[in-house]
């Protein structure tokens, strides 16, 4: 191998990962021996090597199983097909075990006859003991010795005309004829046991009795076996959920044998049924049923550990799996390692227990996920989904304060309305670099250019237990929540008090090795056995955020019901945070489209359902914006318009497409869709962008149609910032209307959302070209009922008046 053609099997395996090297295989096998070497799976924990035989389910050798591993080796070596035929006969007689093995011994002339024995040089003579005259061969024992032929002439009297032949051709003579071949079998083995009997001078059956005493038994045999109709064993005749504080995690395991892969299931439920997290996992095709089932066992342990589940039920469909956990000892099987890998992670938890359920209820209940239609490795479908039965009729509402407004601690009363519109459309412009990832993208540190404090909604939620007030930037363009955490190595200046993880009951770390690290893009490890995982994310502006990942409680301030606390949250805390952050908030609440988001935790709780009503800049006053969860999310009634959610080239993002934007009457189409993106998923819209981007190929003759339809002055921006500007107060300035259409959704907008005014006698076009990917940017989305269905894969616009709500 190599030059090492003396190593072990361990240098096949990475000793740190405990899983294959595929290099080093690929590299030393043939493909098909390969691919076979790396289907087996191993242990995750420490084992003993033990010896087994892989032929027996249980791993135990017994002479049964070594004879049908020897019968499978003949098949497989082409042996003729009457061979396997006539074998497979006589283990189907109707008689006891000790019968057919006799038969089959008698068959292949390995019975102690005085020839055989004489052969082996055991005796000196291989003269019957009966006859006195004839050698003792096997069918001259059973059936021609003088003693015997008077009985077989009662009731097989063709036996006489077979002189000459062997045992086995008088059994397949039988067969074929379709005689009673069990009776035959028993009367052969009465025979070769009264003639033992004789041989060792014993008290022996007289020879007139052996008939009737073989027919019975027989018939006491055939009595005394089960009839073919059994009343069939239910556990369960419907799946029960567990008790209160309890979760009962279901798995499943699918094989999908054209693709070589098998498809590990995990569901997660609490005790009203609520799915709390699911997960799929393909993986290379073991060679057994029972190893992919032990598989997706040892899989739902881990990953009920991973996100926090320390009192569980442990349920699936194979009685198999279900009896080697609850059995003490270690079990031989082939998928004995992987039980007892399972059995290791056994102490981990605060209570945990083991079921089974039947097939068909778990097929009813558990709704396994489309394995086939899984086009990566690893999945998570949503990591945490949390009951809102506190919240009227599983939906609520959360005030989102824009940073400008009087309610939000980086109102500065001393600043214009034109300076704080100023500073929008600069964090606006600058952020939209985040919808662009460079290259760095694809190193362990999750880049995003954008200001590390650019979002434009604040958002109150408490973490921990007992719970600690954060203020946090609402963001449907990041993924992760994140805030500062204690002890801080290097953070910036925080007015709120710091969150401590040591003072909450609730905190746990995620541990370094789990699938949620490995699955999250900007993790890593510290190195280190039993480390947890560290998240990282950095800004444009050279501002970043390192910490832990981890999972506390998080509590919602419901506007109308009292306070929703969601636990085993996943969020970051940051022990690093360096920057521009600002000191009267604490990192981001991630609202984006990816798995570890907000909206993607609360998951089946909300429907997938969320939405946002946004006030107008200029009506900001005391009255906040609402972010909807739920059924309070719900958009419905006349005027309300929907357009496809579509995938695009990021998870976070949320993809739409825009067909053509008009300017009154005059429709300006995309001319080449292709140059920003695309032409499905070619704008993002975006909560956390002041303004509209439009596509470079679009913008011109859209601002040229908006020039001919206003007959004033044109102005510079005193900032900078817009294109197209007039000289007129926001008051009395009348644009024309404007009307975005996005695939299957004409959405109207007014003059007092696609213009700002930006001083005093100034108001300009809140668009602006990008080269990059659109934005739909929150000013035109002002007095819009804003609906996201993720189950759905749509959103929707109704006109609304946000400050009624």
């Amino acid at each position: 191998m190599w030059g090492q053609e003396n190593s072990n099997v361990e240098v096949l395996i990475n000793p740190v990962t405990k899983s294959w090297r595929n290099e080093v295989i690929d590299h030393v096998f043939i493909p098909v021996e390969a691919e076979m070497i790396k289907a087996i799976p191993l242990s995750s924990s420490s084992q003993v090597d033990t010896l087994i035989w892989p032929f027996n389910p249980s791993g135990h050798y017994s002479v049964k199983f070594g004879y049908k591993f020897l019968q499978d080796c003949a098949e497989n070596s082409h042996a003729p097909a009457h061979e396997s035929a006539f074998w497979k006969k006589v283990w189907s007689l109707k008689v006891p075990s000790k019968v057919k093995n006799f038969v089959w011994r008698a068959c292949r002339e390995a019975l102690p006859t005085k020839k055989n024995l004489q052969r082996r040089k055991i005796v000196l003579s291989g003269i019957c003991d009966l006859s006195k005259a004839e050698e003792e061969e096997y069918s001259h024992s059973l059936f021609f010795c003088f003693d015997v032929q008077v009985i077989w002439r009662l009731e097989w009297p063709w036996i006489a005309e077979l002189q000459g032949h062997i045992v086995r051709e008088i059994f397949s003579y039988a067969f074929e004829e379709k005689m009673d071949v069990a009776l035959l079998a028993f009367m052969s083995w009465s025979v070769w046991n009264r003639r033992n009997q004789l041989h060792f001078k014993e008290n022996a059956c007289p020879l007139n009795h052996i008939l009737p005493l073989t027919k019975e038994r027989k018939r006491e045999f055939q009595c005394l076996q089960p009839t073919t109709l059994r009343m069939q064993h239910r556990n369960h005749t419907r799946w029960k959920p567990p008790e209160r504080d309890i979760y009962k995690v279901n798995y499943d395991g699918a094989i999908f044998e054209q693709q070589g892969k098998a498809g590990l299931d995990v569901v997660i439920r609490n005790s009203n049924g609520e799915v709390m997290a699911s997960m799929s996992l393909l993986v290379q095709l073991p060679s057994t049923v029972a190893q992919v089932e032990a598989m997706a066992a040892r899989k739902a342990t881990e990953f009920a550990l991973e996100i926090g589940f320390d009192e569980i039920i442990l349920e699936g469909d194979s009685e198999i799996i279900y009896k080697d956990l609850l059995n003490i000892g270690s079990s031989l099987a082939l998928h004995g390692h992987l039980i007892q890998d399972v059995k290791a992670l056994v102490p981990l938890f605060s209570s945990i227990c083991f079921s089974h359920v039947s097939r068909t209820v778990m097929t009813s209940f558990h709704s396994p996920l489309s394995f086939a239609a899984l086009a990566t490795t690893f999945s998570i479908v949503f990591i945490c989904s949390f009951s809102l039965i506190e919240a009227s009729n599983g939906g609520f509402s959360v005030d989102l304060i824009h940073r400008d407004s009087p309610n939000s601690p980086f109102y500065d009363p001393s600043e214009t309305p034109s300076q704080r519109i100023a500073k929008a459309l600069r964090r606006s412009i600058n952020r939209v670099n985040h919808f662009k990832p460079t290259s760095s993208f694809s190193t362990n540190v999750d880049q995003a250019d954008i200001i590390s404090n650019g979002g434009e909604y604040l958002m109150k939620y408490s973490v921990g237990t007992p719970p600690v007030e954060i203020l946090g930037i609402a963001d449907t363009g990041s993924d992760l929540t994140w805030l500062q955490c204690k002890p801080c190595n290097d953070c910036y200046n925080q007015t709120a008090p710091i969150f401590d993880p040591k003072r909450s009951r609730t905190y746990k770390r995620v541990a370094c090795d789990s699938s949620l690290c490995r699955s999250l893009a900007g993790s890593s490890c510290s190195g280190y056995a039993g480390s947890s995982c560290l998240y990282s994310v950095a800004y444009g502006d050279q501002s970043f955020s390192n910490g832990d990942l981890a999972t506390d409680t998080l509590t919602l301030g419901s506007t109308k019901s009292r306070p929703l606390p969601l636990p085993k949250t996943i969020l970051g805390c940051g022990h690093d945070n360096i920057g521009t952050f600002e000191a009267q908030g604490s990192g981001i609440v991630g609202l984006g489209r990816g798995a570890i988001s907000l909206t993607s935790q609360l998951g089946s709780s909300i429907d997938g359902k969320f939405s946002y009503c946004l006030i107008p800049l200029t009506s900001q006053g005391k009255t906040t914006s609402k972010l909807n969860f739920g059924s309070n999310a719900v958009v419905s009634g006349s005027g309300v318009v929907s357009t496809p959610l579509v995938s695009g080239e990021y998870t976070t993002f949320y993809y739409l497409t825009l067909e053509a934007i008009s300017v009154g009457r005059e429709r300006i189409d995309l001319i080449n869709p292709s140059e920003s993106g695309n032409s499905e998923g070619n704008i993002i819209i975006d909560s956390g962008t002041t303004l509209t981007m439009l596509p470079s190929n679009l913008y011109p003759k859209f601002e040229s149609a908006v020039k001919d339809k206003i007959n004033l002055p044109t102005t510079d921006d005193p900032n900078g910032s817009l294109s197209l500007c007039y000289k007129s107060s926001s008051d009395e300035f009348t644009g024309p209307s404007i009307t975005a259409h996005f695939t299957g959704a004409d959405v109207n907008l007014s003059s007092r959302t696609t213009f700002v005014g930006v001083d005093k006698q100034v108001v300009c076009l809140a668009f602006v070209p990008v080269d990059s990917i659109g934005i739909f940017g929150n000013l035109a989305q002002s007095n819009l009922l804003v609906g996201y269905d993720v189950v759905k894969k749509s959103v929707s616009f109704k006109p609304t008046d946000c400050t009624k709500l």
